[in-house]
Protein backbone atom coordinates (compact mmCIF):
# COMPACT_ATOMS: atom_id res chain seq x y z
CA UNK A 1 0.00 0.00 0.00
CA UNK A 2 1.81 3.13 -1.04
CA UNK A 3 1.92 5.97 2.20
CA UNK A 4 2.14 9.46 0.94
CA UNK A 5 4.61 11.47 2.92
CA UNK A 6 4.40 15.62 3.75
CA UNK A 7 4.96 18.38 5.85
CA UNK A 8 4.37 21.56 6.78
CA UNK A 9 6.23 22.72 3.86
CA UNK A 10 4.37 21.11 1.74
CA UNK A 11 1.06 23.12 1.74
CA UNK A 12 3.10 26.27 2.72
CA UNK A 13 3.91 26.56 -1.27
CA UNK A 14 0.50 25.69 -2.35
CA UNK A 15 -2.31 28.15 -3.71
CA UNK A 16 -5.53 28.58 -1.54
CA UNK A 17 -7.21 29.70 -4.44
CA UNK A 18 -6.66 27.16 -7.14
CA UNK A 19 -8.25 23.43 -7.19
CA UNK A 20 -5.55 21.36 -9.34
CA UNK A 21 -4.88 23.91 -12.11
CA UNK A 22 -8.22 25.50 -12.19
CA UNK A 23 -9.16 28.80 -10.67
CA UNK A 24 -11.66 28.27 -7.79
CA UNK A 25 -14.82 29.78 -9.23
CA UNK A 26 -17.63 27.77 -8.39
CA UNK A 27 -19.01 25.62 -5.69
CA UNK A 28 -18.81 21.83 -7.63
CA UNK A 29 -15.25 22.81 -7.68
CA UNK A 30 -15.22 22.92 -3.52
CA UNK A 31 -17.40 19.80 -3.60
CA UNK A 32 -14.81 18.33 -5.82
CA UNK A 33 -12.18 19.40 -3.57
CA UNK A 34 -13.92 17.31 -0.60
CA UNK A 35 -14.20 14.20 -2.21
CA UNK A 36 -10.92 14.26 -3.32
CA UNK A 37 -9.43 15.52 0.40
CA UNK A 38 -11.54 12.97 2.15
CA UNK A 39 -11.47 10.33 -0.30
CA UNK A 40 -7.81 9.64 -1.37
CA UNK A 41 -6.97 9.08 -5.00
CA UNK A 42 -3.70 7.88 -6.26
CA UNK A 43 -4.76 4.23 -5.59
CA UNK A 44 -4.15 4.63 -2.20
CA UNK A 45 -6.70 2.62 -0.12
CA UNK A 46 -6.67 5.17 3.35
CA UNK A 47 -9.05 7.76 4.56
CA UNK A 48 -8.24 11.26 5.55
CA UNK A 49 -5.12 12.07 7.70
CA UNK A 50 -3.87 8.64 7.48
CA UNK A 51 -0.59 8.21 9.00
CA UNK A 52 -1.21 11.06 11.23
CA UNK A 53 -1.75 9.12 14.34
CA UNK A 54 0.59 6.31 13.93
CA UNK A 55 2.42 7.39 16.28
CA UNK A 56 0.44 7.47 19.32
CA UNK A 57 -0.85 3.59 18.13
CA UNK A 58 2.96 2.06 18.52
CA UNK A 59 3.50 4.44 21.91
CA UNK A 60 0.64 3.10 24.20
CA UNK A 61 1.03 -0.53 25.84
CA UNK A 62 -1.09 -2.27 23.08
CA UNK A 63 2.09 -2.33 20.78
CA UNK A 64 5.49 -4.26 22.01
CA UNK A 65 7.55 -6.30 20.15
CA UNK A 66 9.12 -8.55 23.27
CA UNK A 67 12.68 -8.88 23.19
CA UNK A 68 12.99 -12.59 23.25
CA UNK A 69 11.88 -12.02 19.35
CA UNK A 70 13.33 -9.04 18.92
CA UNK A 71 16.70 -10.64 19.83
CA UNK A 72 16.51 -13.16 17.14
CA UNK A 73 15.32 -11.06 14.35
CA UNK A 74 16.94 -8.11 14.63
CA UNK A 75 13.67 -5.61 14.96
CA UNK A 76 13.88 -1.94 15.79
CA UNK A 77 11.12 -1.99 18.44
CA UNK A 78 9.55 1.48 17.59
CA UNK A 79 6.84 0.74 20.02
CA UNK A 80 9.69 1.32 22.97
CA UNK A 81 11.65 3.83 20.96
CA UNK A 82 7.86 5.81 20.35
CA UNK A 83 7.90 6.76 24.20
CA UNK A 84 11.92 6.77 24.95
CA UNK A 85 13.90 7.86 22.11
CA UNK A 86 12.73 11.74 21.52
CA UNK A 87 15.20 12.83 19.74
CA UNK A 88 14.10 9.77 16.50
CA UNK A 89 10.62 10.64 17.71
CA UNK A 90 11.24 14.50 16.61
CA UNK A 91 13.25 13.92 13.75
CA UNK A 92 13.22 10.17 11.88
CA UNK A 93 9.93 9.35 12.23
CA UNK A 94 7.54 11.91 13.33
CA UNK A 95 8.54 13.93 10.45
CA UNK A 96 7.15 11.77 7.59
CA UNK A 97 4.00 10.50 9.20
CA UNK A 98 2.30 12.55 11.74
CA UNK A 99 1.71 16.54 12.05
CA UNK A 100 2.33 17.35 8.64
CA UNK A 101 -0.59 14.82 7.79
CA UNK A 102 -2.88 16.89 9.65
CA UNK A 103 -1.50 20.09 8.66
CA UNK A 104 -2.22 19.49 5.08
CA UNK A 105 -5.40 18.30 5.59
CA UNK A 106 -5.91 21.35 7.57
CA UNK A 107 -4.82 23.59 5.31
CA UNK A 108 -6.99 22.27 2.78
CA UNK A 109 -10.13 21.94 4.69
CA UNK A 110 -8.99 26.41 5.34
CA UNK A 111 -8.93 26.86 1.82
CA UNK A 112 -12.58 25.34 0.93
CA UNK A 113 -13.72 27.48 3.93
CA UNK A 114 -12.08 30.78 2.41
CA UNK A 115 -13.64 30.32 -0.20
CA UNK A 116 -16.96 28.58 -0.02
CA UNK A 117 -19.46 32.26 0.32
CA UNK A 118 -17.77 33.64 -2.24
CA UNK A 119 -18.23 30.86 -5.44
CA UNK A 120 -20.15 30.69 -7.53
CA UNK A 121 -23.39 28.35 -7.55
CA UNK A 122 -27.57 28.46 -6.88
CA UNK A 123 -27.44 25.50 -4.60
CA UNK A 124 -27.36 26.88 -1.08
CA UNK A 125 -28.39 23.42 0.67
CA UNK A 126 -24.56 21.83 -0.91
CA UNK A 127 -23.12 25.28 -0.07
CA UNK A 128 -23.85 24.70 3.69
CA UNK A 129 -23.37 21.14 3.40
CA UNK A 130 -19.55 21.35 2.12
CA UNK A 131 -18.95 24.25 4.90
CA UNK A 132 -20.21 22.03 7.30
CA UNK A 133 -18.19 19.32 6.53
CA UNK A 134 -14.99 21.32 6.30
CA UNK A 135 -15.54 22.60 9.78
CA UNK A 136 -16.61 19.22 11.34
CA UNK A 137 -13.00 17.47 9.75
CA UNK A 138 -11.10 20.57 11.02
CA UNK A 139 -12.50 19.86 14.32
CA UNK A 140 -11.29 16.43 14.45
CA UNK A 141 -8.07 16.77 13.19
CA UNK A 142 -7.30 19.31 15.39
CA UNK A 143 -8.81 17.11 18.49
CA UNK A 144 -6.01 14.75 17.17
CA UNK A 145 -3.27 17.05 17.05
CA UNK A 146 -4.16 17.68 20.61
CA UNK A 147 -4.19 14.07 21.43
CA UNK A 148 -1.08 13.21 20.19
CA UNK A 149 1.17 16.39 21.19
CA UNK A 150 -0.24 18.15 24.26
CA UNK A 151 -1.43 17.21 27.76
CA UNK A 152 -4.98 15.69 29.01
CA UNK A 153 -7.31 19.42 29.43
CA UNK A 154 -7.69 18.58 32.59
CA UNK A 155 -4.72 18.63 33.91
CA UNK A 156 -3.00 22.36 34.54
CA UNK A 157 -6.44 23.78 34.68
CA UNK A 158 -5.75 23.46 30.76
CA UNK A 159 -2.71 25.94 30.68
CA UNK A 160 -0.29 23.69 29.52
CA UNK A 161 0.32 23.82 25.68
CA UNK A 162 -2.09 23.58 22.96
CA UNK A 163 -1.95 23.38 19.15
CA UNK A 164 -3.38 26.87 18.44
CA UNK A 165 -6.28 26.33 16.23
CA UNK A 166 -5.52 26.95 12.26
CA UNK A 167 -8.07 28.70 10.26
CA UNK A 168 -6.37 30.90 7.57
CA UNK A 169 -4.28 29.72 4.40
CA UNK A 170 -1.35 32.19 4.62
CA UNK A 171 1.87 31.36 2.64
CA UNK A 172 4.21 32.01 5.52
CA UNK A 173 4.90 30.02 8.61
CA UNK A 174 3.96 32.97 10.41
CA UNK A 175 0.38 32.83 9.39
CA UNK A 176 0.04 29.38 11.44
CA UNK A 177 -1.21 30.20 14.92
CA UNK A 178 0.78 30.23 18.24
CA UNK A 179 0.29 27.09 20.44
CA UNK A 180 -1.46 28.82 22.62
CA UNK A 181 -3.46 26.44 25.30
CA UNK A 182 -4.75 23.13 25.67
CA UNK A 183 -8.26 25.08 26.71
CA UNK A 184 -7.77 27.18 23.81
CA UNK A 185 -7.42 24.68 21.01
CA UNK A 186 -10.22 22.79 22.93
CA UNK A 187 -12.61 26.07 22.82
CA UNK A 188 -11.71 26.33 19.16
CA UNK A 189 -12.78 22.45 18.74
CA UNK A 190 -16.13 23.03 20.17
CA UNK A 191 -17.15 26.22 18.21
CA UNK A 192 -16.60 24.82 14.47
CA UNK A 193 -18.71 21.76 15.98
CA UNK A 194 -21.33 23.81 16.84
CA UNK A 195 -20.99 25.85 13.71
CA UNK A 196 -21.61 22.44 11.70
CA UNK A 197 -24.09 21.20 13.98
CA UNK A 198 -25.94 24.40 13.19
CA UNK A 199 -25.97 23.95 9.58
CA UNK A 200 -26.66 20.11 9.50
CA UNK A 201 -29.10 20.66 10.89
CA UNK A 202 -30.39 23.34 8.81
CA UNK A 203 -30.35 21.34 5.65
CA UNK A 204 -31.34 18.41 7.19
CA UNK A 205 -28.82 16.22 6.65
CA UNK A 206 -29.31 13.03 8.79
CA UNK A 207 -29.19 10.48 6.91
CA UNK A 208 -26.43 8.70 6.67
CA UNK A 209 -25.22 6.80 3.47
CA UNK A 210 -22.53 4.26 4.26
CA UNK A 211 -21.53 4.04 0.75
CA UNK A 212 -20.40 7.67 1.05
CA UNK A 213 -19.39 7.98 4.40
CA UNK A 214 -16.00 9.87 3.74
CA UNK A 215 -18.56 12.54 2.91
CA UNK A 216 -19.75 13.89 6.66
CA UNK A 217 -23.66 14.33 7.96
CA UNK A 218 -24.95 15.25 11.25
CA UNK A 219 -24.57 11.72 12.18
CA UNK A 220 -20.82 11.68 11.60
CA UNK A 221 -20.47 15.03 13.67
CA UNK A 222 -22.09 13.73 16.52
CA UNK A 223 -19.81 10.61 16.63
CA UNK A 224 -16.72 12.96 16.19
CA UNK A 225 -18.76 14.97 19.40
CA UNK A 226 -18.93 11.63 21.47
CA UNK A 227 -15.72 10.63 21.41
CA UNK A 228 -14.32 14.74 22.28
CA UNK A 229 -16.92 15.01 25.09
CA UNK A 230 -15.80 11.51 26.57
CA UNK A 231 -12.00 12.80 26.66
CA UNK A 232 -13.51 16.03 28.43
CA UNK A 233 -15.35 14.05 30.85
CA UNK A 234 -18.58 15.76 29.34
CA UNK A 235 -20.24 12.47 30.30
CA UNK A 236 -23.85 13.56 30.04
CA UNK A 237 -22.99 15.37 26.38
CA UNK A 238 -21.19 12.43 25.11
CA UNK A 239 -24.20 9.91 26.25
CA UNK A 240 -26.31 12.62 24.25
CA UNK A 241 -24.44 12.11 20.78
CA UNK A 242 -23.89 8.30 20.93
CA UNK A 243 -27.67 7.79 21.47
CA UNK A 244 -28.09 9.97 18.53
CA UNK A 245 -25.57 8.27 16.19
CA UNK A 246 -27.12 5.01 17.29
CA UNK A 247 -30.98 5.98 16.96
CA UNK A 248 -30.03 6.67 13.33
CA UNK A 249 -27.12 4.06 12.21
CA UNK A 250 -26.01 1.00 14.29
CA UNK A 251 -24.89 -1.67 12.01
CA UNK A 252 -22.98 -4.14 13.67
CA UNK A 253 -20.78 -6.55 11.51
CA UNK A 254 -21.18 -10.66 12.94
CA UNK A 255 -17.59 -12.01 13.14
CA UNK A 256 -19.59 -15.54 12.95
CA UNK A 257 -20.22 -14.65 9.27
CA UNK A 258 -16.56 -15.12 8.11
CA UNK A 259 -17.88 -13.94 3.79
CA UNK A 260 -21.56 -12.88 3.45
CA UNK A 261 -22.10 -13.03 -0.83
CA UNK A 262 -24.72 -10.62 -0.55
CA UNK A 263 -22.81 -8.05 1.18
CA UNK A 264 -22.63 -5.33 -1.29
CA UNK A 265 -18.76 -3.79 0.16
CA UNK A 266 -17.46 -7.52 -0.83
CA UNK A 267 -15.55 -8.66 2.72
CA UNK A 268 -12.63 -10.62 1.32
CA UNK A 269 -11.03 -13.23 3.74
CA UNK A 270 -7.57 -13.91 2.50
CA UNK A 271 -5.28 -17.11 3.82
CA UNK A 272 -1.64 -17.61 3.24
CA UNK A 273 0.36 -20.11 5.33
CA UNK A 274 3.84 -20.35 6.41
CA UNK A 275 5.66 -23.32 7.15
CA UNK A 276 8.50 -22.75 9.48
CA UNK A 277 12.57 -23.73 8.91
CA UNK A 278 12.78 -27.69 10.26
CA UNK A 279 8.83 -28.67 10.63
CA UNK A 280 5.55 -28.41 9.56
CA UNK A 281 4.11 -26.59 11.75
CA UNK A 282 1.31 -24.08 9.77
CA UNK A 283 0.37 -21.02 10.73
CA UNK A 284 -2.68 -19.47 9.13
CA UNK A 285 -3.00 -15.76 9.03
CA UNK A 286 -6.52 -14.27 7.85
CA UNK A 287 -6.64 -11.00 6.62
CA UNK A 288 -10.29 -9.79 6.84
CA UNK A 289 -10.76 -6.50 5.35
CA UNK A 290 -13.54 -4.79 3.29
CA UNK A 291 -12.96 -2.35 0.28
CA UNK A 292 -15.21 -0.52 -2.19
CA UNK A 293 -14.46 0.61 -6.19
CA UNK A 294 -15.69 3.93 -6.45
CA UNK A 295 -14.95 5.34 -9.91
CA UNK A 296 -11.46 5.76 -9.95
CA UNK A 297 -10.44 5.36 -6.06
CA UNK A 298 -9.96 2.81 -3.99
CA UNK A 299 -11.42 3.23 -0.33
CA UNK A 300 -11.77 1.06 2.89
CA UNK A 301 -15.18 1.06 3.53
CA UNK A 302 -15.77 -0.73 6.39
CA UNK A 303 -19.84 -0.77 7.21
CA UNK A 304 -19.35 -0.43 11.21
CA UNK A 305 -17.33 3.27 10.49
CA UNK A 306 -18.92 6.14 10.73
CA UNK A 307 -15.62 8.60 10.09
CA UNK A 308 -13.71 7.06 7.88
CA UNK A 309 -10.05 7.88 8.96
CA UNK A 310 -7.74 5.52 9.11
CA UNK A 311 -4.36 4.65 10.05
CA UNK A 312 -1.71 3.27 7.37
CA UNK A 313 1.47 1.29 8.92
CA UNK A 314 4.89 2.09 7.27
CA UNK A 315 5.80 -0.92 9.13
CA UNK A 316 4.38 -3.47 6.46
CA UNK A 317 2.61 -6.68 7.98
CA UNK A 318 4.55 -6.48 11.23
CA UNK A 319 2.41 -5.10 14.25
CA UNK A 320 2.71 -6.94 17.20
CA UNK A 321 0.28 -7.23 20.01
CA UNK A 322 1.64 -6.94 23.64
CA UNK A 323 0.99 -8.96 26.29
CA UNK A 324 -1.38 -7.18 28.30
CA UNK A 325 -3.21 -6.65 24.90
CA UNK A 326 -3.54 -10.15 24.93
CA UNK A 327 -4.16 -11.35 28.47
CA UNK A 328 -7.39 -8.76 28.00
CA UNK A 329 -8.79 -11.60 25.72
CA UNK A 330 -9.95 -13.56 28.52
CA UNK A 331 -11.54 -16.18 26.35
CA UNK A 332 -10.22 -17.78 22.83
CA UNK A 333 -13.85 -17.42 21.65
CA UNK A 334 -13.60 -14.41 21.18
CA UNK A 335 -13.08 -14.28 17.55
CA UNK A 336 -11.60 -10.77 17.46
CA UNK A 337 -8.45 -12.38 18.78
CA UNK A 338 -9.10 -15.21 16.02
CA UNK A 339 -9.46 -12.86 13.00
CA UNK A 340 -7.52 -9.96 13.46
CA UNK A 341 -4.29 -11.60 16.00
CA UNK A 342 -2.04 -13.98 14.09
CA UNK A 343 0.35 -16.21 16.21
CA UNK A 344 3.80 -15.99 15.00
CA UNK A 345 3.42 -13.20 12.40
CA UNK A 346 6.36 -11.52 13.11
CA UNK A 347 8.58 -14.97 12.53
CA UNK A 348 6.91 -15.47 9.30
CA UNK A 349 7.26 -11.69 8.07
CA UNK A 350 10.47 -10.71 9.70
CA UNK A 351 12.60 -13.35 10.80
CA UNK A 352 11.38 -16.90 9.97
CA UNK A 353 15.36 -18.56 8.99
CA UNK A 354 16.30 -17.53 12.33
CA UNK A 355 13.99 -20.09 14.41
CA UNK A 356 13.55 -23.38 14.24
CA UNK A 357 10.18 -24.98 14.66
CA UNK A 358 11.09 -25.85 18.33
CA UNK A 359 12.03 -22.49 19.35
CA UNK A 360 8.25 -21.39 17.86
CA UNK A 361 6.98 -23.44 19.61
CA UNK A 362 8.65 -22.49 23.03
CA UNK A 363 7.30 -19.22 22.50
CA UNK A 364 4.21 -18.17 24.36
CA UNK A 365 1.23 -17.10 22.68
CA UNK A 366 1.24 -13.61 24.62
CA UNK A 367 4.64 -13.10 23.67
CA UNK A 368 4.18 -13.91 19.91
CA UNK A 369 1.10 -12.29 17.94
CA UNK A 370 0.84 -10.12 15.75
CA UNK A 371 -2.12 -7.90 14.39
CA UNK A 372 -3.45 -8.32 11.06
CA UNK A 373 -6.43 -5.86 11.00
CA UNK A 374 -8.24 -4.54 8.38
CA UNK A 375 -5.96 -4.50 5.26
CA UNK A 376 -6.24 -4.08 1.42
CA UNK A 377 -2.82 -6.24 1.86
CA UNK A 378 -1.58 -9.24 2.87
CA UNK A 379 1.81 -7.54 3.78
CA UNK A 380 0.50 -4.18 5.39
CA UNK A 381 -1.45 -2.78 7.78
CA UNK A 382 -4.64 -0.37 8.58
CA UNK A 383 -5.77 0.63 11.50
CA UNK A 384 -10.14 1.70 11.45
CA UNK A 385 -9.06 4.92 13.42
CA UNK A 386 -11.91 6.90 13.01
CA UNK A 387 -15.77 6.61 15.47
CA UNK A 388 -17.69 4.06 14.70
CA UNK A 389 -20.54 1.82 15.83
CA UNK A 390 -18.90 0.05 18.43
CA UNK A 391 -17.47 2.75 19.76
CA UNK A 392 -20.63 4.63 20.07
CA UNK A 393 -22.01 1.86 21.88
CA UNK A 394 -18.97 1.64 24.22
CA UNK A 395 -19.01 5.20 25.09
CA UNK A 396 -23.15 5.03 25.41
CA UNK A 397 -22.22 2.00 27.98
CA UNK A 398 -19.36 4.02 29.98
CA UNK A 399 -21.42 6.64 30.72
CA UNK A 400 -24.46 4.76 31.80
CA UNK A 401 -22.24 2.76 34.28
CA UNK A 402 -20.49 5.86 35.31
CA UNK A 403 -23.51 7.71 36.00
CA UNK A 404 -21.56 10.88 36.28
CA UNK A 405 -22.02 13.96 35.06
CA UNK A 406 -26.10 14.12 35.41
CA UNK A 407 -26.15 11.34 34.04
CA UNK A 408 -28.66 8.11 35.73
CA UNK A 409 -26.37 5.43 36.69
CA UNK A 410 -27.42 1.94 35.16
CA UNK A 411 -25.06 -0.61 34.94
CA UNK A 412 -27.88 -3.15 33.72
CA UNK A 413 -28.61 -1.14 30.61
CA UNK A 414 -24.54 -1.08 30.53
CA UNK A 415 -24.45 -4.72 30.61
CA UNK A 416 -27.09 -5.28 27.92
CA UNK A 417 -25.02 -2.95 25.09
CA UNK A 418 -21.87 -5.07 26.10
CA UNK A 419 -23.88 -8.62 25.43
CA UNK A 420 -25.38 -7.14 22.37
CA UNK A 421 -21.72 -6.14 21.21
CA UNK A 422 -20.09 -9.00 22.31
CA UNK A 423 -23.24 -11.27 20.63
CA UNK A 424 -21.69 -10.46 17.12
CA UNK A 425 -17.95 -10.65 18.31
CA UNK A 426 -18.15 -14.17 19.94
CA UNK A 427 -18.73 -18.11 18.85
CA UNK A 428 -20.33 -18.87 22.18
CA UNK A 429 -23.35 -17.17 23.36
CA UNK A 430 -22.18 -18.07 27.01
CA UNK A 431 -18.99 -16.59 26.82
CA UNK A 432 -20.75 -13.34 25.24
CA UNK A 433 -23.11 -12.91 27.70
CA UNK A 434 -20.32 -13.46 30.26
CA UNK A 435 -19.62 -10.33 31.74
CA UNK A 436 -21.07 -7.25 34.01
CA UNK A 437 -21.44 -4.13 33.47
CA UNK A 438 -19.44 -2.40 35.71
CA UNK A 439 -16.92 0.22 34.95
CA UNK A 440 -13.67 -2.17 34.35
CA UNK A 441 -15.52 -4.21 31.93
CA UNK A 442 -16.78 -1.58 29.87
CA UNK A 443 -12.65 -0.29 29.38
CA UNK A 444 -11.58 -3.19 29.10
CA UNK A 445 -14.10 -4.15 26.45
CA UNK A 446 -13.38 -1.14 24.55
CA UNK A 447 -9.60 -2.18 24.87
CA UNK A 448 -10.88 -5.14 22.92
CA UNK A 449 -12.89 -3.71 20.21
CA UNK A 450 -10.47 -0.94 19.41
CA UNK A 451 -6.75 -2.18 20.02
CA UNK A 452 -4.37 0.69 18.79
CA UNK A 453 -6.44 3.16 18.12
CA UNK A 454 -8.06 4.53 21.31
CA UNK A 455 -5.36 3.36 24.43
CA UNK A 456 -3.65 6.23 24.22
CA UNK A 457 -6.44 8.62 24.31
CA UNK A 458 -8.04 6.23 27.23
CA UNK A 459 -4.62 6.11 28.97
CA UNK A 460 -4.90 10.14 28.95
CA UNK A 461 -8.19 10.67 29.93
CA UNK A 462 -9.04 7.93 32.29
CA UNK A 463 -5.36 9.30 34.55
CA UNK A 464 -6.44 12.65 33.95
CA UNK A 465 -9.92 12.84 34.88
CA UNK A 466 -10.20 9.48 37.71
CA UNK A 467 -6.88 9.11 38.90
CA UNK A 468 -6.62 5.99 37.45
CA UNK A 469 -2.68 5.84 38.03
CA UNK A 470 -2.00 3.87 34.92
CA UNK A 471 1.42 3.65 34.32
CA UNK A 472 2.45 2.56 30.56
CA UNK A 473 5.04 0.06 30.64
CA UNK A 474 7.36 -1.87 27.87
CA UNK A 475 9.65 -4.86 27.93
CA UNK A 476 12.96 -3.89 26.18
CA UNK A 477 16.90 -4.76 27.10
CA UNK A 478 18.31 -2.97 30.22
CA UNK A 479 21.24 -2.01 27.95
CA UNK A 480 19.27 -0.87 24.88
CA UNK A 481 22.12 -1.50 22.63
CA UNK A 482 22.77 -4.86 24.07
CA UNK A 483 20.55 -7.69 23.75
CA UNK A 484 22.91 -9.90 26.25
CA UNK A 485 22.02 -7.08 28.92
CA UNK A 486 19.08 -9.28 30.34
CA UNK A 487 15.32 -7.32 29.96
CA UNK A 488 14.08 -4.49 32.10
CA UNK A 489 11.00 -2.67 32.62
CA UNK A 490 10.61 0.99 30.82
CA UNK A 491 7.89 2.99 31.89
CA UNK A 492 5.74 6.68 31.76
CA UNK A 493 4.32 7.57 34.86
CA UNK A 494 0.72 8.75 35.07
CA UNK A 495 0.18 12.46 33.65
CA UNK A 496 3.91 12.67 32.64
CA UNK A 497 5.38 15.28 30.21
CA UNK A 498 5.62 12.18 27.73
CA UNK A 499 2.10 11.97 27.14
CA UNK A 500 2.48 14.97 24.76
CA UNK A 501 4.49 13.77 22.26
CA UNK A 502 7.99 15.98 21.04
CA UNK A 503 6.88 18.30 17.86
CA UNK A 504 9.02 17.13 15.03
CA UNK A 505 11.75 19.02 14.15
CA UNK A 506 10.85 19.79 10.74
CA UNK A 507 7.78 21.31 12.27
CA UNK A 508 9.34 23.28 14.88
CA UNK A 509 11.14 24.92 12.57
CA UNK A 510 8.25 26.19 10.12
CA UNK A 511 6.46 27.16 12.98
CA UNK A 512 7.67 30.40 14.32
CA UNK A 513 7.30 30.84 17.97
CA UNK A 514 6.16 27.44 18.93
CA UNK A 515 7.46 25.93 22.15
CA UNK A 516 8.48 22.19 22.22
CA UNK A 517 6.89 19.93 24.50
CA UNK A 518 8.87 19.78 27.83
CA UNK A 519 10.78 16.62 28.49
Amino acid sequence: MPVMLFSCADFLDENPNRAGNDPIEDLEQLDNMMNEMAYQTKGSTWGPGASANFANAIASDDYELHPEIQEKIGAQDVGLISILDREYLTYQFSNSYEMGNLFKSIYHLNTVLVNIDNVNGNNETLRKKIKAEALSYRAYYHFNLLVNYSLHPALNEGNNLGMGYRTDISFDSEGISSRNTVSYTMSKIYEDISEAQILFEEIGADDFEVEYNWRLNKISLMAIKARIDLYNGKYSEALTAANYVLSKYNYLEDLNNDANPGDPYYIYTSQHSYTPKGGSVEQILNVHYTEMNKQVELQMNNQEMIVPVIISSPFGGNFPMSESLYASFDNKSDLRLVKFFTNNAYLKNAGASNFTAAEISALSAEKSHNFQGVSNSTSSISLLQGPNVPEMMLIKAECLTRGEDGVTKDEAAAQLILQSLRAKRFELASDANNISGNLQDVLTERRRERPYVIRWYDIKRLNALDNAGIVLSKKYFTDRNNSNSGISVYSIQPNANAFALPIPDEELSLLNGWEQNPE
